[in-house]
């Protein structure tokens, strides 16, 4: 999927030797994980905006990317799930969560 994410950390951008791990791999406890796209997108003295793409879905996958390589994931955003994107993103996520929600207990 494609994400934007809001991350910090010292109110400085991660450096490109940062952005190079998310890369080229980063080690998590269920192993090694990487981001096929990553770009600095904007610094707004506070956060930093970044731009990833990862094929591989892991439970707070790219949230532990960024805590690897010593920062914080403030906010964030999917914006394409597969090719899904834009207005129907909400839609999707909605269709797949009622999909997961147990279902009301029969009555007797």
């Amino acid at each position: 999927y494609l994400a934007l994410v809001y991350c910090g950390r010292d109110r400085q951008p991660p450096p490109p030797t940062a952005l190079e791990r998310l890369r080229t791999g980063v080690e998590l406890k269920d192993g090694m994980a990487s981001a096929d796209v990553v770009e600095l997108i904007g610094f707004d003295g506070l956060f930093a905006q970044l731009r990833l793409v990862v094929t591989s879905g892991r439970n707070r996958m790219v949230r532990r990317m960024l805590q690897a390589i010593g920062y914080s994931c403030q906010q964030l955003l999917r914006t394409r799930i597969g090719n899904v994107g834009g207005m129907a993103l909400p839609l999707l996520v909605a269709a797949v969560a009622s999909a997961q929600a147990p279902l009301p207990a029969k009555r007797v």
